[in-house]
């Protein structure tokens, strides 16, 4: 399962590299330069601990992995 997923998702990025979109769950590799190049905004931990932060911080992480 590990294996076919991440062929899935090296294939996401060749194709978003040809200038196809990607969508859902894996939109991220779409803004992958831009991803790399974020820092956080956080100033609290309780904006470190929001929904929305560790998502972005996921993606990024990912970024950095592909």
């Amino acid at each position: 399962m590990l294996q076919q997923s991440s062929r899935y998702i090296l294939k996401l990025a060749k194709q978003q590299l040809k200038g196809k979109k990607a969508r859902g769950l894996f939109k991220y590799i779409n803004d992958t330069e831009e991803l790399l190049k974020m820092k956080s905004q956080a100033t609290c931990v309780a904006e470190f601990v929001t929904l929305d932060h560790l998502e972005l911080a996921m993606s990024i992480n990912a970024a950095y992995q592909l």
